[in-house]
């Protein structure tokens, strides 16, 4: 009995969604979440030191303002990628993102908190899409898809603040916020070339329907005690 529940939960842990693993969109929206990264960690770290001229208090408040809306962002993404599909939201966020960067550090006052709420807001609002995306691209290894997405779309953002850092140090603050406004419009151009996610979507519901009636099977096998 112990080896059948073994053998069963190998078995469970083997599954995968059906179809084949496309390296090539997976390679194309790696580099479109490692801009995405780069850009959300270059704004936190940097903004305290572009706004030189606000108390450290204020630049947290705007660092705060920045991070929250990509946190609220990141729901409405998930909502609208049900409605436009997932490589319409990726590519029309960061192309949003874009004119809000640009015209950041132009901006004053109450207007560059509502630019900045926009900003983070539209560059983040892809972050929970890109993982389900990457997983559609290698159906076959999904742990290896997720830890992708998540892993680059955290920890390459500390990577290139390195290079940021040291850019910062030979050409200033303001050049570093000049190439961190035209990331948002390089990830957009890089996924106009993804693969249509509705593609991958009829494997994935293959599968969900597989999973349901392997449960139920298993349900309906299973001996039922009797007690007297």
């Amino acid at each position: 009995m112990v080896s059948q529940k073994l053998e069963s939960v190998k078995l469970d842990n083997k599954k995968q969604i059906k179809g084949n693993n496309n390296y090539i969109g997976a390679t194309l929206l790696s580099s479109v979440i490692i801009l995405r990264s780069w850009c959300q960690i270059g704004v936190v770290v940097f903004l305290p030191f572009y706004l030189h001229n606000l108390s450290i208090q204020q630049s947290e408040i705007l660092s705060f303002v920045f991070v929250g809306a990509g946190a609220l962002g990141t729901f409405f993404g998930g909502v609208l990628a049900d409605k436009l599909g997932m490589k319409r939201l990726l590519v029309s966020s960061m192309l949003i993102a874009t004119p809000f960067a640009l015209i950041f550090p132009y901006v004053h006052g109450v207007l560059s908190v509502l630019v900045l709420l926009l900003f983070g807001f539209s560059v983040l609002s892809s972050f929970s899409v890109s993982v389900v995306y990457m997983q559609l691209m290698l159906p076959k290894n999904i742990g290896l898809a997720s830890g992708l997405s998540i892993g680059f779309g955290v920890g390459a953002g500390g990577i290139g603040s390195v290079f940021m850092g040291g850019i910062s140090d030979i050409f200033g603050v303001t050049t570093v916020f000049t190439i961190l406004s035209i990331l948002p419009l390089a990830g957009s151009l890089i996924a106009v070339f993804l693969p249509n996610a509705r593609f991958f979507l009829f494997p994935l519901y293959l599968w969900f329907w597989s999973i349901i009636s392997t449960n139920q099977k298993k349900k309906w096998a299973a001996p039922s005690k009797v007690t007297f």
